[in-house]
């Protein structure tokens, strides 16, 4: 059985050259074909070479040159102006260029996603990594949304589960209803939300000290169900305010490019990003 070839999504890119990269794969796999001198025919291209040379970034993209790719691929108006972004900010030499098209960007993604509500009560909300996580599988369809089967999914008790639920209704983002078989289901009442992130907030401290230090306790699992990576990477601060404008951007993309309803197959994943400074400048 042949398996199916997911088509690149636009809207899940930071670089062009690697979207260009993988839609010709996609267009490769799907059609073996397909050749840099059938695509260049496409595109109106006499030069297949220049083409590859665009593709693994040797050749810088024109104005000319994406206005042409973008009429031949058929692109929505929301898809050129992304795909004209990305050109530009992937090939921004200065942090001030890179941080104005990467809030276009932003833009653009946020548009194409349902509006994250602030969770107001977020004192109550934050005061354990459990009440979050639990809100986020409320919100899937295809899941048993009993207590003891929520408990069993995030491993732990049933009595924690049933107090992090009763919380939740208080705070009017989940709601209990009795089937007619006496067994309670919760279910969401707002399923895309986020938190307010308030810098040097000392609830928002102590929820991350919680995470990252669940996050140390999760070497004892897999490795199939776990990940440790580290940097160190000399920053200016403007630097330092342009990786966290690609960080923002990066985050928006996930979340756009995960979005799902079906958690079939699926494990829930805490990601944790952290940043800090290990020296004095230089």
């Amino acid at each position: 059985m042949s398996k199916t070839v997911k088509k690149p999504d636009l809207f899940t890119y930071l670089n062009i050259n690697q979207y260009l990269e993988d839609f010709y794969n996609y267009r490769k796999q799907s059609d073996r074909s397909f050749s840099y001198g059938s695509w260049a025919l496409e595109l109106g291209f006499t030069n297949r070479s220049f083409l590859r040379q665009i593709v693994i970034g040797r050749r810088s993209l024109t104005d000319k040159t994406i206005q042409t790719l973008c009429e031949r691929m058929n692109y929505s108006a929301p898809e050129k102006e992304y795909f004209y972004l990305l050109v530009h900010y992937s090939k921004s030499k200065s942090a001030e260029q890179r941080n104005l098209y990467g809030r276009k960007l932003l833009q653009i993604i946020k548009s194409d996603h349902p509006q994250r509500a602030d969770v107001q009560n977020y004192l109550e909300f934050l005061s354990s990594p459990l009440l979050p996580r639990l809100q986020i599988l409320l919100s899937f369809q295809n899941i048993d949304k009993s207590s003891e089967t929520l408990a069993r999914m995030l491993g732990t008790s049933l009595h924690k589960i049933e107090s992090a639920l009763q919380l939740l209704q208080k705070i009017n983002l989940a709601e209990g209803q009795t089937s007619t078989e006496g067994v309670m289901h919760w279910k969401s009442l707002q399923s895309s939300f986020r938190v307010p992130d308030k810098i040097g907030d000392a609830i928002l401290l102590d929820y991350h000290e919680l995470s990252l230090k669940e996050a140390i306790q999760a070497k004892s699992l897999p490795p199939a169900q776990r990940r440790y990576k580290s940097l160190l990477v000399p920053l200016s601060a403007d630097e330092f305010e342009e990786f966290l404008q690609d960080l923002q951007v990066f985050i928006q993309q996930t979340l756009k490019k995960f979005d799902v309803d079906d958690l079939r197959s699926r494990r829930l994943y805490q990601i944790n990003f952290n940043i800090h400074s290990v020296s004095e400048e230089g």
